[in-house]
């Protein structure tokens, strides 16, 4: 029933299977070993039934918080990766762009209406030139 309702990807079905495991004490425990890595496992954590006593309960939840700890160390671990990869093809792109366009040109408007001025900007100086 778990691997069913890990390849629909749906809530409704998880909801439905948390309903069901509730029902004994040994499918809660068994639901509890596999259900950190797909949802929420406070969604049954929060329903189990003042008085069920669910086998190794105090083990499975370690584990969970232990799994939660690894999820989280690896997402933070691919969010450095992609940052440094951004940062890296940004620098790319930016030298890149500064030998193709040695110069650009900018039109700042005037005021009060008047006409807009052109400024040359030496990307390849990193400054703005003579106009």
């Amino acid at each position: 029933a778990i691997d069913f309702v890990v390849g629909q990807r749906d809530d409704e079905l998880w909801g439905r299977l948390i309903d069901w495991a509730l029902g004994s004490p040994d499918t809660t425990g068994a639901l509890l070993d596999c259900i950190g890595g797909y949802v929420d496992p406070l969604l049954l954590v929060r329903r189990i039934p003042r008085g069920m006593r669910v086998e190794r309960l105090r083990d499975r939840l370690r584990a969970i918080i232990a799994d939660y700890r690894t999820q989280t160390s690896l997402r933070e671990g691919c969010n450095a990766i992609l940052r440094s990869d951004c940062r890296h093809l940004l620098a790319k792109l930016y030298d890149g762009t500064r030998r193709v366009l040695p110069y650009v040109y900018v039109n700042r408007p005037g005021g009060g209406g008047e006409a807009g001025q052109w400024s040359r900007w030496g990307a390849a100086l990193g400054r703005s030139g003579g106009g």
